[in-house]
């Protein structure tokens, strides 16, 4: 795959290997069923199915099998009809193809993928136990594929978890955040156990969901329980987060959650409106935090990892959420990950949160988990394996304070004011501590590191304005209608399928989801459907900034016709560039000047809007601008963080050496 022009980069590698295996694998199960099931009804329409058009080599020349999977299998698939008499296993298949694409243009390579993956047969035991180590081979190469890290929870970490919650057949096990759905296939594992009758399988199947915003995750997620037999994998492709939680209601709840959530993730704008005021950040990980105590059952369980930060830092929004937390549920046991755990992805210390409902917490033990000896950290190399969590399992049940166990009451963590950042008691201080020389070592260590970073962005920075300086000579005039096409794509809804509408923030807020919902419950049944990298526009609204660029996420939304959507002339305009410049006083006075009405009511007029000029540099040009962007925001990202590890040792230095 690397080797075909198409491919760039490993996360779109990953993609391309990830609907071929899905394809492959359902097909196998479509396969069985077939057997199992009289008059059963094949999914995948014929000719589109994997075996009809990969089993004959020699059916196609390379440039027509390219041309079938470009122009047949992907329209066939992302197009699939299914109604209310549908099997929901169609909803799946269109699913994973809503936002899957082939990247591969040389039909030879296509051709050799292909035969490699026929020769595995998921139709068998044997060869079903390959997928596994495809799929933990996937996982690793997720590191090099951008933000893979908040897809994966190391295995031995799930398996612990969910053996201390014990999801127990019948009960509602959920994460919101299921990545590529490790917590999922513990369970399922887990639950498996339990089986005894075809009606606990039934039950089995009904009863383990997950949610992933990501389309890669999620395909992952759905491949690999489908291969471990649940039929209809109840996994959705949402943001949780983009509904209000106060609309949840008891029939919504669940009695396990199992999640880990994304460390450092931060929302788009608006997100925090969902939640009461006291909890808005844009914080992923905090936001679901709030989430998961609106979502779990009064008597239910469940288990979040969150960094070290969320115990000690003191912002008024943290305190707010560990004020309900502690006072609403009875946080039990917080076991404390060594650095490493989470390597490559990130070296953070880690803490698992055991929650139960049923009372407020008057008590949390601590459990400091062990390096094993030699060890000054887990890495890729030397990763957390499952038996180390044999010292956990024994002092579950029969707890007592020993070398790494503590109890802390609640009246001294209010004290605290609400600080669960507490060091074992029980430990040598000195093994706790960094010698003075270390500390040193490390303090001129992160100072230096801030230091060259603050040089950097310096030279950065100088280098960048002078960049600015030359391009800003080099500008040409266009009208917005010589770099914006209107595009109208046309739906007309279907009763009983399933959208996804959308709304635009003000002020330059962005786009997100506002809903998903049947058609048969939206009136007007001519809608419009917008695509990624779009730009989007409320008629209405666009003199308050209300525009943005469509996420990928939202790839198939519909729109009513008070948005309009644009498609940028690549050839000429980078949509990052474009996107930058709409939060410019300059583009806000065209917008505003382009719209006329009542005080109220003002439209935006399309042809006066499209008639007006701007100076940009030329494409290539553009393009490098981006990068001395992004890269500048990068640098600032980086000194934050050795800023932070600054305030961090800071903070150290007081608990061990004057507290």
């Amino acid at each position: 795959m690397r080797k075909d022009a198409g491919i760039d980069g490993d996360a779109q590698r990953i993609s391309q290997l990830v609907w071929m295996v899905f394809l492959k694998v359902f097909d196998a199960k479509e396969e069985e069923w077939e057997r199992l099931y009289d008059n059963y009804e094949p999914i995948i329409p014929e000719g589109l199915r994997w075996r009809d058009w990969t089993a004959d080599d020699k059916g196609m020349t390379d440039e027509e099998l390219l041309g079938f999977v470009n122009n047949k299998l992907f329209k066939g698939l992302k197009e699939l009809h299914f109604d209310g008499n549908s099997h929901s296993k169609a909803c799946i298949v269109r699913s994973v193809f809503e936002d899957s694409y082939n990247y591969m243009k040389s039909g030879a390579l296509l051709r050799q993928v292909i035969r490699k993956l026929n020769e595995i047969d998921f139709t068998t035991q044997k060869d079903r136990h390959i997928f596994n180590d495809i799929y933990e081979t996937i996982l690793k190469d997720l590191q090099s594929a951008g933000n893979a890290g908040e897809y994966y929870t190391p295995r031995p970490v799930t398996q612990f978890v969910v053996n201390m919650v014990n999801p127990r057949l019948g009960e509602k096990v959920l994460d919101f955040a299921c990545g590529t759905g490790g917590y999922l296939l513990s369970a399922l594992e887990h639950l498996r156990q339990q089986i005894k009758s075809v009606d606990d399988n039934r039950i089995l199947q009904e009863t383990i969901i997950g949610i992933e915003k990501k389309p890669l995750p999620y395909m992952l997620a759905v491949t690999n329980m489908i291969l471990h037999d649940i039929d209809i994998p109840k996994i959705c492709r949402d943001n949780f987060l983009t509904r209000n939680v106060e609309e949840y209601k008891p029939v919504d709840k669940v009695d396990v959650i199992m999640i880990n959530p994304p460390f450092g993730g931060k929302e788009e704008d608006g997100i925090a409106s969902n939640f009461p005021l006291q909890f808005r950040t844009k914080e992923t990980a905090d936001l679901f935090m709030v989430l998961l105590m609106y979502l779990l059952k009064e008597n239910g369980r469940a288990c979040v990892i969150l960094p070290d930060n969320f115990l000690f830092e003191k912002d008024t929004v943290k305190i707010n959420i560990k004020k309900k937390l502690l006072r609403e549920w009875n946080v039990h046991t917080i076991v404390r990950l060594p650095k490493g755990v989470f390597e490559p992805y990130t070296d953070i210390e880690t803490n698992l949160l055991f929650i139960e409902g049923g009372k407020s917490t008057e008590h949390i033990w601590y459990f400091e988990h062990p390096l094993p000896d030699e060890y000054k950290k887990y890495s890729k190399t030397r990763p957390i394996r499952y038996e180390e969590f044999e010292i956990e399992r024994k002092w579950w049940n029969n707890r007592s304070a020993n070398e790494h166990a503590w109890l802390v009451s609640i009246h001294e963590i209010t004290e605290r004011n609400y600080n669960l950042d507490i060091k074992n008691p029980n430990k040598n201080k000195n093994d706790d501590c960094f010698s003075a020389d270390k500390l040193r070592d490390v303090m001129i260590n992160t100072s230096t590191k801030a230091i060259n970073l603050m040089e950097e962005r310096k030279k950065n920075t100088i280098a960048f304005l002078d960049y600015v300086r030359s391009i800003n000579r080099k500008r040409r005039k266009y009208k917005i209608g010589q770099l914006l096409t209107r595009i109208k794509d046309t739906l007309i809804l279907d009763d009983e399928t399933q959208y996804k509408r959308v709304t635009i923030k003000l002020n330059h807020g962005g786009i997100y989801l506002r809903d998903i919902v049947y058609g048969k419950e939206i009136g007007t049944k001519r809608q419009f459907k917008i695509s990624r990298g779009q730009f989007l526009l409320s008629r209405i609204d666009a003199r308050n900034g209300a525009f943005g660029i469509v996420p990928e996420e939202l790839e198939g939304a519909i729109i009513t016709g008070n948005f309009w959507t644009y498609e940028a002339k690549h050839e000429l305009l980078n949509i990052d560039w474009f996107n930058l410049f709409t939060s410019t006083s300059e583009f806000m006075a065209i917008v505003k000047e382009s719209s006329s009405g009542t005080t109220n009511r003002k439209y935006l007029d399309e042809r006066k809007f499209l008639q007006f000029e701007i100076s940009l540099p030329d494409k290539a040009e553009q393009d490098k601008f981006m990068q001395y962007y992004s890269a500048m925001i990068e640098n600032y990202e980086s000194l934050k963080k050795e800023l932070e590890r600054q305030n961090h040792m800071m903070g150290y230095i007081k608990d061990h050496y004057i507290g």
